[in-house]
């Protein structure tokens, strides 16, 4: 078994769990204006991930509010926030805590397989929210972005490959969104193989041409230096999400910012 259909079977049997335990209102619907991630400008989504299963432990001194503190005096757009604990070290206290501390859009990066994840993202306050096109059939992702869409969350689509891409494009079209639409999906190319866990950034830059056009572009995992950063931003990307390689090379933060 990989190490993704290891995490996927985990988080399905969360999800049972939580389908015994989770109470829904709707009271906290609408209560923030979905204009999250639309500048078209090149933006930062700063992840915090306490580890994950190629790297381990990311940061021994792992104080997540002061992260989030120097994230927003670098001008980060959005944070990313980790919530599965097995994994990647992240929890749903983890991201209540960050979201106490931080006016900015938080994205909850988590495996979210089913209808009842988005009601729980709505809940503890997420603004977007990570659909895996890998982990999830045709049927499943439209029916998630539906629903995210409805529930003012911004969906961030992320994809590995060419075939994968497709549906994405399917998916676009089965919305039938237009130009006046207030809230579209990210898409965003992960540079990472889910499967193998290899990462080029050659990925990005061989997708970005063939992404449909209309909707803000992002390049996710593997960005390791200001020459990776250089490509991608020259490539036409909207922006990139940065976890590790932020902890690695700061100086990350320092160069890259089209005002």
């Amino acid at each position: 078994m990989s190490i993704l259909s290891e995490i996927v079977e985990n988080k399905l049997q969360e999800i049972q769990t939580l389908k015994q335990s989770f109470e829904y209102s709707g009271k906290f619907l609408k209560t923030r204006k979905p204009n999250f991630l639309t500048n078209p400008e090149f933006q930062l989504i700063a992840e915090i991930k306490p580890k994950s299963p190629s790297a381990g432990i990311i940061r021994k001194a792992f104080d997540p509010v002061s992260l989030v503190k120097e994230f927003e005096k670098k001008s980060a757009s959005g944070i990313s926030v980790l919530t599965d604990e097995k994994y990647f070290g992240g929890s749903l206290e983890l991201f209540k805590s960050i979201r106490e501390n931080t006016v900015l859009p938080i994205l909850r990066k988590d495996f979210i397989l089913e209808e009842i994840q988005l009601f729980e993202s709505k809940k503890i306050g997420a603004d977007l929210v990570l659909l895996i096109v890998k982990i999830l059939s045709k049927e499943k992702l439209l029916q998630l972005t539906k629903l995210s869409l409805s529930l003012e969350l911004q969906p961030v689509i992320e994809f590995n490959n060419l075939i994968e891409l497709e549906i994405v494009t399917q998916t676009l079209r089965d919305l039938n969104l237009n130009s006046t639409s207030e809230l579209k999906p990210i898409l965003a190319v992960n540079n990472r193989n889910l499967e193998t866990f290899e990462t080029s950034i050659e990925t990005c830059l061989h997708l970005e041409t063939i992404i449909p056009s209309g909707f803000l572009k992002f390049a996710l995992s593997g960005i390791k230096d200001l020459d990776d950063l250089e490509k991608i931003k020259n490539s036409g990307y909207n922006g990139v999400l940065i976890g590790q390689g932020l902890v690695t090379n700061p100086e990350l933060f320092e160069e890259f910012y089209v005002k």
